[in-house]
């Protein structure tokens, strides 16, 4: 179908310090979002798309993390391979860390379910994860695939919902991710999403045209999505992460 739901992606814990990081951010950092963008021409349309966002690099809140983190642990704040997303209590973890998390523990899992040479390693490129928020009474996303034409390298788009959108009911608050699969959106099943928090949802980029259903005024919260993009080699590009694959 070109598509995957996985509900629970992150576990209780987990998805209680990404949730805690990352509507931290949406509150703390509002001045960063702006209206999102149609497509590379940079325009802003409500009509067409309702949210705001901001883009997470990998350090943001960084600092933050780590002075709450010697509070705690008396100086001493356990480094990734301690499992610092897993042994942290909620307020410890980034932001950053939430993307740095996507950008390769996720991307593993990803690419190891592709075919070889399908995706590029996470290791070989830079992307920044999208915050998106959608507050009550907002627009949603007309239909569209994300892709941009031949020089557009995505390939697999993956949205993360965090447990703060809790037992999210698509059916009274709208919200719901729509998905076409099929080529061009035609001939495939329709498939309707609801933003429920710890669900992680995981389609093809170039392949899977969906939208985003507008909010109702009446719902009780925003609606809060993390959006991260693999990327499929350019032509004539050779990955040395293959090697290990073949």
């Amino acid at each position: 179908r070109g598509s995957a739901v996985v509900d629970g992606a992150l576990g209780p814990r987990l998805a209680e310090a990404a949730s805690a990081a990352l509507t931290r951010h949406v509150a703390s950092e509002r001045h960063l979002f702006s209206a999102g963008r149609l497509d590379q021409t940079g325009r802003s349309d409500v009509s067409t798309r309702g949210d705001i966002i901001s883009w997470i690099s990998g350090d943001e809140g960084a600092e933050e993390a780590l002075g709450l983190g010697a509070g705690i642990w008396g100086g001493h704040v356990p480094g990734s391979s301690e499992g610092l997303l897993g042994r942290c209590p909620p307020a410890v973890v980034s932001p950053g860390a939430v993307a740095q998390m996507f950008r390769s523990c996720l991307s593993d899992h990803v690419i190891s379910a592709m075919p070889a040479g399908v995706l590029m390693s996470s290791d070989n490129y830079v992307t920044n994860a999208m915050m998106s928020v959608y507050a009550p009474g907002a627009p949603g996303f007309v239909p569209h695939t994300d892709h941009c034409g031949g020089h557009d390298l995505r390939r697999v788009t993956a949205v993360y919902y965090p447990a703060s959108n809790g037992d999210w009911d698509a059916d009274r608050d709208g919200g719901a991710l729509v998905l076409r699969p099929g080529e061009d959106g035609a001939g495939g099943r329709r498939e309707t999403i609801a933003p429920v928090g710890d669900r992680l949802v995981v389609f093809y980029s170039d392949e899977v045209e969906h939208e985003v259903v507008g909010v109702s005024e009446g719902a009780s919260r925003e609606r809060l999505a993390l959006s991260f993009w693999y990327l499929k080699p350019p032509p004539g590009r050779f990955d040395p992460s293959l090697m290990s694959r073949s």
